[in-house]
Order: structure tokens, then C-alpha cells, then sequence
């Protein structure tokens, strides 16, 4: 008996299966960068590179034309940002460059002014080493601002404080300030120079004022040189102090240089229980608190 034979089956085939089916085609490769565009966004940060990033941002939009290099917009802001910062960075070079300018010219100013300083302090020594020492004159009357100055210096004692006039004979302002810082030196004394008019006023009211107790208080062991401003304004000028407003007070160095001042203004009316407050610390160099301060003046000295 024959075996029935099994059903006819083709052969079977491979599937063939499509990669890209329901999904999208991937995106065409990235384009490099240029070159140049990228140096140029460099440099257009930096002070030097700024400028070099002008013909370089340039050279980048010619790559870039082709179309084979991106960045033509990098290159076309980086020009401009280097245009830009080349602006910025001149402008600060040359504001610098002025002030600089500037500072040194100011710098020459002050040091021929030390310079003409120092040929005036040379000529007024000399004039106090060919100057004789002429002692002021005790036995006269005390002068007051408010009356005629006197021909020759006069030293006057008002309780415990000395008062001395300069005469309108002092052939040196400074001679003169610098023989009596020597003689109140000797006396134990500190001299306390103080510019005043003639006319009443406030000189007249602080003169009257200094036979108070407050201010004998204070200015105990003191020596007032009292200068005339309208008998020796141009050296007054010539000294470093102002003229106006006066009266000044003023403390000096032993070779006759103003170290400190204030005028009448750091008070309110001229009374002893206003003066004597300020002048008092003033002398011992203890016043802290002013209307004004203390600055050198052109001459060496001060201008309130």
C-alpha cells in the first residue's frame, strides 16, 4: 500500500523589512563652522583684537558665501561688536592719555611753585641774617587796632597775656614773626598771630575782650603778634595768610611759616564766652571741630 504523499508547500521567502518605513529621514550633516567668523567673535572681545576683528569678521562672510561654512551671522556681529569695543577702547585710551597729561602738567605746577617757595624762604632767611635784631620797645603805650600803628614794634602785657603791635618800621614781616617765635620760645611762651584793621570792629572787640577771665584762661602763656593788614597787606599776601576775611589767627613754624589759622567766622558774635571756646584749643592745637578747614595756600601758608 502506497503512502499518500504531503500537500505541495512553496518555499518560503525572506521578509524584506524597509528601515526608514514610518520614520522621518534623518537631517543632512552639519555644516562646520568658519574659521574666520570664529576668530573674529574672539577677538571683537579684546582691546587690540577688537580691531583685527573687523577684516577678519570680513574673510568670514566670504566662507560663508559658498555655502559650505556657517557662521555668517557670527561674522557680520562680530564686526560690529568689534567696531564697537574699538570705539570704547580709543575713547578710554584717550581719556586716560588727557588726564595723564594733565596730572603731570599739574605735577610740573606744584613743583615749580615749591620751588618759588623755597627761593622766597631762602631770600626772606637772608633777609633775616642781614637784619639786625631790634627789641621791641615795653616802656610804650599798647596800640590798638582801632588807632594809629606805631612806627616801631610794641610789646604790651594784658594780665597774663602778651600783646605785641608790630611797628610799620619792621623792614620783614617774617623777620619780625620769626624773632618773636624765638623770644616767646625763651619766655615759655606760644606766639598766636592774628591780622587786624584799624577801624572798629571786630579786632577792637577781641582786644577789649582779652582782659576777660575766660580769655585769660585761655590764652595764659600766650604771645599775640598783632599785624596790621593795611600796613602790611602785600607781605601778609607774600606770608601764605589772607586778608580777607580778618581777623586771622594764625600758628607758625620756628622759621616762620603758617602751620594753622582760622579767621573770626568759626564764632558768632566777638564776646569773651564765644572767643575764648575756639581760641583756647585753637593755641594748644586741640580744635577738632571747624567751620573750616585748614589749607595750604599758595605762598606756603593758608586760605580759609
Amino acid at each position: 500500500m502506497v503512502a499518500p504523499s504531503e500537500p505541495y508547500q512553496p518555499p518560503s521567502e525572506p521578509v524584506l523589512v524597509d528601515p526608514f518605513h514610518g520614520r522621518s529621514p534623518p537631517p543632512p550633516p552639519k555644516r562646520p563652522l568658519s574659521p574666520a567668523a570664529l576668530a573674529s567673535a574672539i577677538l571683537a572681545l579684546l582691546p587690540i583684537g577688537s580691531v583685527a576683528a573687523i577684516p577678519i569678521g570680513v574673510v568670514g562672510i566670504r566662507q560663508t558665501r559658498l555655502g559650505t561654512l556657517r557662521g555668517r551671522w557670527l561674522a557680520i556681529t562680530s564686526i560690529a561688536i568689534g567696531a564697537l569695543a574699538s570705539i570704547a577702547y580709543g575713547g578710554a585710551a584717550a581719556y586716560f592719555a588727557v588726564n595723564e597729561a594733565h596730572a603731570a602738567r599739574q605735577r610740573d605746577e606744584q613743583a615749580e611753585e615749591r620751588r618759588q617757595r623755597k627761593r622766597e624762604r631762602e631770600e626772606d632767611d637772608a633777609s633775616i641774617i642781614n637784619t639786625p635784631n631790634v627789641p621791641p620797645r615795653p616802656s610804650a603805650p599798647p596800640s590798638s587796632p582801632a588807632g594809629d600803628v606805631p612806627k616801631d614794634t610794641v610789646t604790651t602785657e594784658i594780665g597774663k597775656i602778651t600783646v605785641v603791635d608790630l611797628g610799620v618800621g619792621e623792614p620783614s614781616l617774617k623777620a619780625a614773626v620769626v624773632r618773636e617765635l624765638a623770644t616767646a620760645k625763651a619766655a615759655g611762651e606760644e606766639v598766636l598771630v592774628m591780622t587786624c584793621v584799624k577801624a572798629p570792629g571786630p579786632c577792637l572787640d577781641v582786644e577789649k575782650s582779652l582782659s576777660d577771665p575766660l580769655l585769660q584762661t585761655a590764652l595764659e602763656k600766650i604771645r599775640i603778634v598783632r599785624i596790621n593788614i593795611e600796613v602790611f597787606k602785600d607781605d601778609i599776601e607774600k606770608l601764605g595768610l589772607q586778608v580777607d576775611p580778618f581777623p586771622v589767627y594764625a600758628l607758625f613754624t620756628a622759621d616762620g611759616t603758617p602751620r594753622d589759622a582760622i579767621d573770626g567766622g568759626e564764632w558768632e558774635a566777638d564776646i569773651p564766652q564765644n572767643i575764648a571756646p575756639v581760641l583756647g584749643p585753637f593755641v594748644k592745637g586741640d580744635l577738632k571741630k571747624r567751620k573750616k578747614q585748614f589749607k595750604p595756600g599758595p605762598g606756603g601758608g593758608v586760605f580759609l
